[in-house]
């Protein structure tokens, strides 16, 4: 019966070290995905604060100066 069972042992040895493989994979690939996502997250925010401080700077507080023709 030994003789039966090493196959079989042997082909889940293999299927385990590719979904092990495969996990190490996706793990890595998330993990760059959260780096990105990180620096979008500050470049959004920094760009959110140059806003408000260009906002600031108007003399009545609005966003954008009048047109010429007012």
């Amino acid at each position: 019966m030994s003789g039966a069972l090493e196959p079989r042992v042997a082909d889940l040895e293999a299927r385990f070290a590719f979904l092990d493989d495969q996990v190490q994979q996706l793990d890595a690939l998330l993990t760059a995905q959260r780096d990105a996502l990180d620096a979008l997250r500050g470049e959004v925010e920094r760009i959110r604060e140059t806003l408000q401080s260009m906002r600031l700077d108007m003399p009545d507080g609005s966003a954008e100066p009048p047109p010429p023709h007012y």
